[in-house]
C-alpha cells in the first residue's frame, strides 16, 4: 500500500520511508484527531536487533504530514513507567509505541489514574512476541505505520488481575500452571543469560514431571466452579496470537476474554504444537475454550500467576475483571 501525503507519494519499504510516484491505489493521509498531542515512545531495547524505525521510517512520514510530536527514547528500565506516572493524560493525547507488549503493559500500570485514562494508543511492533500487534493484524512495521496514518481508534478492554492487596492490569495474558511456572522459573540471572533459549531449557525441565496444578475456576460470578480441580495449563487472553504463528485463541479479537484450559499432564507439548498449527488444540476433548467477562481462580497460596510476563504470588484467590478500556488505532 502507498500513502499520499500532501500530494506526494510515499511507501515504507524495508523499515524505511521512501518517496515515490503515486498512483490511484495510494491512500490519502488526512488529518485525524489522534495526530494531536502525539508522543512517540521508542523502546530501543525491545526485542532483537532492529533498524532505527523511528528515524528511517516514522519520522520522515510524520514530518511530511506535518504532524508535530514529542519523542521519548527509553534510557532505563523505568523510563516508560516514570513517564506514565507523570501524565495527567488529558483527553486528546496520543501515544505511539515502537515497542513490544511489555512497554505498553508498563505504561498502563504506571498511570496514576488508569481507570480514567482517555488517551489514544497505537503500536509499531518491535518486541519479541508482539501479541497485540499480531492479533490486530499489524505484524509489520509497514502495516503498523500505514494503519496509524490512515486508521481510526477503537476501544478495547484491559483486565485487572487482583490477589490480596496486589493487582496488575493485563494487556495480553493471565496464566496459571505450566505457562506461569515457565515464566517465573526462567526469570533468574542464570537463565536470563541464555536469552529466549532459556524458555526451552526450563520447559524441558518442567516437562520431565507430570504437569498437574490444583485450581477451581469460576466464570462470570458463578458460584459453581468448572469441572475438574486439577489441570496443566490455564490461560486467559483477549489476543489471538501470543507470538507470530502461535494461535492460542483462534477466536481472539482483542475484545472478548477467553479461557484456554488444557488437561494434559504427560503430553502438554503436543497441544502447544497444535497452537502453532492454527489453533486446532481448542477442538480437543480435554481442552476447555470458553469466553467470559470475568473469572475467579481458587488456587494454593503462594502459587505463581503470570500477568504479561510479570509474576504475582497468589494469596489463594485471584480475580480477573474488566479494569479499564483503552482506545487503540487500528
Amino acid at each position: 500500500m502507498g500513502l499520499l501525503i500532501n500530494g506526494k507519494g510515499w511507501k515504507v519499504v524495508n523499515d524505511s520511508a521512501v518517496e515515490c510516484e503515486a498512483d490511484s491505489g495510494f491512500i490519502k493521509v488526512e488529518h485525524r484527531p489522534h495526530f494531536e498531542n502525539l508522543t512517540v515512545i521508542d523502546s530501543v531495547k525491545a526485542g532483537k536487533a532492529r533498524s532505527n524505525t523511528y528515524s528511517t521510517a516514522l519520522k520522515p512520514l510524520l514530518e511530511a504530514a506535518e504532524i508535530t510530536h514529542k519523542y521519548i527514547e527509553t534510557t532505563s528500565p523505568t523510563t516508560i513507567a516514570d513517564f506514565a506516572a507523570s501524565l495527567d493524560a488529558p483527553e486528546g493525547s496520543s501515544y505511539l509505541f515502537i515497542s513490544g507488549d511489555t512497554s505498553i503493559h508498563e505504561f498502563l500500570n504506571g498511570l496514576k489514574d488508569a481507570q480514567n485514562f482517555k488517551g489514544i494508543l497505537a503500536v509499531i511492533p518491535a518486541g519479541t512476541g508482539n501479541a497485540l500487534a499480531n492479533s490486530l493484524a499489524l505484524g509489520s512495521v509497514e502495516s503498523a505505520i500505514e494503519r496509524f496514518l490512515t486508521g481510526e481508534p477503537q476501544k478495547y478492554p484491559i483486565y485487572r488481575v487482583s490477589t490480596g492487596d496486589k493487582s496488575l492490569y493485563s494487556l495480553v495474558v493471565v496464566s496459571y500452571g505450566f505457562h506461569a511456572n515457565l515464566i517465573a522459573q526462567s526469570d533468574t540471572p542464570e537463565y536470563r543469560k541464555l536469552g529466549n533459549e532459556r524458555f526451552q531449557v526450563v520447559a524441558k525441565q518442567l516437562l520431565e514431571h507430570p504437569q498437574k496444578y490444583k485450581s477451581s475456576i469460576y466464570l462470570d460470578k458463578s458460584e459453581v466452579p468448572l469441572p475438574n480441580d486439577e489441570t496443566s495449563y490455564v490461560l486467559f487472553t483477549t489476543m489471538k496470537m501470543l507470538e507470530p504463528g502461535f494461535t492460542i485463541s483462534p477466536e481472539g479479537d482483542c475484545k472478548c476474554l477467553h479461557l484456554v484450559r488444557i488437561n494434559a499432564p504427560d503430553n502438554l507439548m503436543e497441544y502447544m504444537m497444535m497452537a502453532y498449527g492454527g489453533g486446532t488444540h481448542v477442538k480437543e476433548p480435554n481442552v476447555d475454550y470458553i469466553s467470559a467477562k470475568s473469572a475467579r481462580l481458587d488456587i494454593p497460596k503462594d502459587s505463581v500467576i503470570c500477568v504479561d510476563g510479570f509474576i504475582l504470588k497468589s494469596d489463594g484467590l485471584v480475580d480477573i475483571e474488566l479494569g479499564m478500556e483503552v482506545s487503540v488505532v487500528v
